[in-house]
């Protein structure tokens, strides 16, 4: 066995097949998990835990990264702005990790439906930072915009009550800040930096909230927080690391968009979130509208 592992990992095919099927696996999984979480933990524990593993494995992976570390600290040192808008990332992913726990909790297909419509809003801003759509484009933008907006009047999140539908649109604007951002910032500085910086924001304004320390506990220490954890900082270098060296950003995309009907099908399987049948064409609806924005990358 161990001999076979030494042989995969000296075959690039084999690594990248490898590290696509587990970021698929991933992207089934850790929605899932974050469902648990979102049931069981307050929602305030998700950036903790979020932030606190993703340092952690940044910090443990650092003898390996090291060099990639020190050129993209460099290179953010010298652009204050670039700098600004990674910590800025990290203060809307906090809000969008702890809204998108609150959503989750009653609604897990509702929390993953607010990508559709965000990519179609990013999109269009990002025609303004002088990125050109053509005709396929235009059209998946606008199929991604008119799906969100059916998903609002028709799907699960029309058996939720209004305070939820109103955090279902604010996650849906956090969503955009947060893509448009990653379009900006990657240009500049790698990724690993990037997700470092925007980490060390979350955890900052996790500390600057005064949590509860039984909040801290439970996000930390408790199964669920460390299974949270993990699975992010697992889900994040899984899927950057591969981009880089082995794997395409489309086929990575597509992998992650893949996941979208699966995931939308359990919810309605497990946690009654409609049928089955319904959640499927809104997963098929979403990656349909996906794919073109995808494979134009």
């Amino acid at each position: 066995m161990l001999r076979m592992a030494r042989v995969d990992a000296s075959s690039p095919r084999m690594s990248s097949s490898l590290f696509i099927i587990i970021f698929f696996a991933l992207a089934i999984v850790k929605p899932l998990a974050y469902k648990l979480c979102a049931l069981k933990l307050d929602h305030r524990a998700a950036p903790i835990f979020i932030s606190t593993y993703v340092l952690l494995g940044v910090a443990l992976t650092m003898p390996w990264f090291h060099d990639l570390f020190i050129e993209g600290m460099e290179q953010l040192i010298s652009m204050p702005l670039i700098l600004g808008l990674c910590l800025l990332k990290g203060v809307i992913f906090w809000y969008a990790s702890y809204g998108g726990q609150q959503l989750t909790q009653h609604s897990l297909s509702s929390a993953r439906y607010t990508l559709p419509p965000a990519l179609a809003i990013a999109a269009i801003i990002n025609v303004f930072f002088g990125e050109i759509l053509t005709l396929v484009e235009w059209v998946a933008v606008i199929g991604l915009a008119l799906s969100g907006i059916a998903f609002f009047l028709k799907g699960h999140l029309q058996d939720l009550d209004h305070p939820t539908k109103i955090l279902f649109v604010k996650l849906v604007g956090a969503l955009v800040c947060l893509i448009v951002l990653d379009h900006i910032t990657i240009s500049h500085i790698n990724w690993y930096v990037l997700l470092f910086t925007s980490n060390v924001a979350v955890f900052v304004v996790c500390l600057l909230y005064r949590k509860p320390l039984a909040v801290w506990k439970s996000a930390i220490f408790s199964k669920l927080g460390m299974l949270g954890g993990l699975l992010m900082v697992t889900y994040e270098f899984v899927k950057f690391y591969p981009m880089v060296m082995l794997v395409p950003v489309t086929v990575m995309s597509t992998v992650q968009a893949a996941a979208t009907p699966i995931v939308l099908v359990l919810t309605a399987m497990i946690w009654g979130e409609r049928t089955w049948k319904e959640q499927l064409i809104w997963g098929v609806l979403a990656i349909g509208f996906i794919l073109p924005l995808i494979v134009a990358d």
